[in-house]
């Protein structure tokens, strides 16, 4: 019996002298982290005159903090209610302009804790605008494409739910911009309280074959989620000097 009892004491002993079970993220063998973290070829979009690229470098996958942005599934968008824009914007992290004569190369100075995308030149091809995903809303900011100067022209207050916010006009001097409505107040509660039943109905006997589409409005209030957050303000702003005038009244625009 002394045996027994001396070997149930030694493994209670172990057991409380065990280090506890990891919690959290676990990685994979470093050699695979190498793989996954390896740098994907840049982006490249093309200058009007097609005298000049610009490469655009982004991560080769989102970090955890990206992936647990809240996201609304609206009418087939995923839309982040933080910032206004895609749930999973593109990511780009920087951007070099190359002139194909000589192959020169300049680097755009990005904004600080780059996120960057809607890239575009301008029609004459002397500016490129980019947007800049803050943790609040959506930037639109302006590149010199003769000396890689950039700059913010407006506030974190794009509307990029639908996608790209801003377009050159041919003048290239200013673009067509959404902005989020400015007294759009807080968004919609979900009733606390339905207000019927679901109901849906199905046609036995007669076929119907569709597309199906993820991300469908399905009930009253994701219609008033959908309106808040894509109904938008159209703006003109100036490249040069972020001035803004607004065109028409708020409504939903694509």
């Amino acid at each position: 019996a002394l045996p027994i009892a001396f070997a149930l004491a030694a493994a209670a002993l172990a057991a409380q002298q065990a280090p506890p079970p990891a919690t959290g993220y676990l990685l994979p063998p470093r050699t695979i982290v190498d793989i996954l973290d390896a740098p994907p070829l840049p982006d490249i979009f093309v200058s009007p005159a097609r005298d000049g690229v610009a490469l655009v470098e982004r991560s080769s996958m989102p970090t955890i903090a990206e992936l647990a942005q809240p996201m609304l599934r609206l009418a087939g968008m995923r839309v982040n209610p933080r910032t206004n824009g895609p749930h999973r914007p593109p990511g780009y992290r920087a951007i070099t302009l190359k002139r194909l004569a000589d192959g020169s190369e300049i680097r755009v100075a990005p904004p600080a804790n780059p996120n960057l995308g809607s890239i575009s030149f301008s029609p004459d091809g002397a500016r490129l605008a980019f947007t800049q995903t803050r943790d609040t809303g959506v930037e639109l900011w302006i590149a010199d494409v003769a000396t890689g100067q950039a700059k913010a022209v407006t506030v974190a207050a794009l509307n990029a739910a639908w996608g790209r916010p801003c377009e050159w006009l041919a003048d290239s001097a200013s673009l067509l911009c959404q902005f989020v409505v400015s007294s759009r107040g807080p968004a919609p509660a979900p009733p606390a309280v339905p207000t019927g039943p679901n109901i849906q109905e199905h046609e036995g006997g007669k076929l119907a074959p569709i597309r199906t589409y993820q991300d469908l409005l399905t009930s009253a209030h994701d219609e008033t989620l959908f309106e808040h957050y894509f109904a938008s303000q159209i703006a003109i702003v100036e490249a040069a000097t972020g001035r803004r005038a607004p065109v028409g009244r708020p409504g939903l625009f694509e």
